[in-house]
């Protein structure tokens, strides 16, 4: 988690292209400091709390948990959607 002062944070639910988001903002700003793949609303929180643009990037639920049990197949469906949904629902908050 964001402890230290960044330029930005990108933060989103696992495998909804966080590490391609990162790489091309990078190249871009290869300078800034960055807050990223931590997959946790608190990050989201951290950075408004200071003050630091955020990025959180959204991708379909069907896409996202597909591609997260692909990687993880001991995860189950019902804690994969639930972890998805808490994800987003806190951040809206």
């Amino acid at each position: 988690m964001m402890t230290t002062r960044r330029d930005i944070c990108i933060e989103g639910f696992p495998r909804s292209a966080n590490s391609f988001a990162v790489a091309a903002f990078r190249h871009y700003n290869p300078n800034l400091k960055m807050a990223n793949h931590i997959h946790v609303p608190m990050q989201v929180f951290k950075a408004v709390e200071m003050g630091v643009p955020c990025l959180v990037l959204i991708r379909q639920p069907i896409e996202a948990l597909s591609s997260l049990m692909i990687v993880d197949s001991d995860l189950s469906v019902s804690i994969a959607v639930r972890s998805y949904i808490n994800f987003y629902e806190r951040i809206l908050l």
